[in-house]
Parts: C-alpha cells; structure tokens; sequence
C-alpha cells in the first residue's frame, strides 16, 4: 500500500490539504489491519468526523479506495477489464 508521505501528496494535490493526522491513524502500525478492516468503515467514519471533521472522514475512504485499487493492482497487474470491473466493485474509480 502507498506509504503515509503518498497518501499525503496525493491529498494534497486532490484537496489542496493534508490530512497527515489521518493517514498516520490510518496506517498507524498498531492498528493498521483494523483501520483498513472495510467491515468498520461505518464506526470508523463517524470516529474520524467525530475527530477531524467531515473532510478528513471523506479522505479516510479515499485512503482506503487508493489501497484497494493498490493491492489489487499487486495482485493481477494493471491490465484487464476485470480488474477495472472488481476495483469499481469496491468503490475504486480511477
């Protein structure tokens, strides 16, 4: 998965912000399966909003949305129209 300094980059030039706090609750090495357990999105939204706002819950699903289409991408490659069908399926638009 791209490492914290990516994910920052990326929003930064998506939002013109950060989110360095979120990314690094995200990723954070103690926690970072459970963070990225798409089963807890629901509770983990609401901690995030709770926490940082409405915008950094939104980045909280960016983060995971670019960490799917990553492993997936690892895992069949960047070809196909499967992969492009199974990423959509998981909510990965390019």
């Amino acid at each position: 998965m791209p490492p914290i300094d990516k994910h920052v980059a990326i929003s930064l030039q998506r939002t013109g912000k950060e989110f360095r706090e979120v990314h690094e609750w995200i990723d954070n090495p103690e926690h970072k399966l459970e963070h990225h357990d798409l089963s807890r999105v629901a509770e983990f939204v609401r901690e995030i909003t709770a926490r940082f706002g409405q915008d950094a819950a939104d980045e909280y699903t960016r983060h995971l949305q670019e960490d799917v289409r990553h492993r997936f991408t690892m895992i069949a490659g960047d070809t196909g129209e499967k992969l492009a069908e199974t990423l959509a399926f998981f909510g990965c638009k390019p």
